[in-house]
């Protein structure tokens, strides 16, 4: 049996092709992508980060980037600037505007005018002497050869992340907001109040008070939605 690796289970749970070790139906996509971040392994290792590259480049508009901004807050410098590479890269990619927003939160947390930076590792120097440094992390202050997304090949198809996991079948069904969220959240688990909802989306008390009441009131009501069940 394959021993539990949950950096990779988490990242098959929301697209890319690796083979999970148990159930990922309930994988939560921004904290699969800030959890593959905080592991620390680039850009000694630049697989993981490739691979999420090529899985937002592909799936973008699936993901909930107000929620990447919101489970970004204790991110170090360092990863704060990994997740604003790949942003940048996400954006010139689908132009989905959300993505600007991210890359502009990334900047205003790292300071404009003087971000960190970070020199390129000794075995890294011959690769960029021949494709240079990528402008997306070095926007950032990352300097690390060019960056390709990995193979498309390695990233399931929008039917995969739809039918397995809760989050992206909520998300097709109501939108990508804290409504589907939050229907998501209250299939998945017991949530006892609209401040342990709060905790879970990572929004505004209003926007779980809301969203709480709403849905607890559909269900008091008897409405048959099956996905409240």
């Amino acid at each position: 049996m394959s021993k539990p690796d949950p950096i990779r289970d988490n990242l098959a749970a929301i697209g890319v092709s690796f083979a999970a070790t148990g159930d990922t139906s309930h994988i939560d996509p921004e904290r699969a992508i800030i959890a593959a971040i905080t592991a620390n392994e680039f850009p000694e290792s630049k697989s993981i980060v490739r691979l999420i590259v090529a899985l937002l480049m592909r799936h973008c508009s699936l993901f909930h980037v107000e929620r990447l901004k919101t489970e970004s807050t204790a991110l170090t410098p360092h990863q704060l600037a990994t997740l604003g590479g790949i942003a940048k890269k996400v954006f010139l990619k689908a132009k989905d505007q959300r993505w600007l927003g991210l890359i502009k939160g990334c900047e205003k947390r790292l300071g404009e005018k003087n971000k960190p930076k970070w020199p390129p590792l000794e075995e890294d120097g011959f690769h960029i002497k021949r494709s240079g440094l990528d402008p997306d992390f070095l926007h950032f202050g990352i300097q690390i050869p060019t960056l390709e997304p990995a193979d498309s090949k390695k990233i399931r198809p929008v039917e995969f992340l739809i039918e397995s996991n809760a989050w992206f079948k909520h998300r097709q069904i109501f939108g990508v907001n804290m409504r589907a969220d939050s229907i998501t959240i209250l299939s998945l688990e017991k949530v006892e109040n609209a401040n342990r909802l709060k905790k879970l989306l990572g929004c505004s008390t209003d926007c779980a008070y809301r969203n709480w009441r709403d849905l607890e009131h559909a269900r008091g009501k008897s409405i048959r939605i099956n996905l409240l069940k």
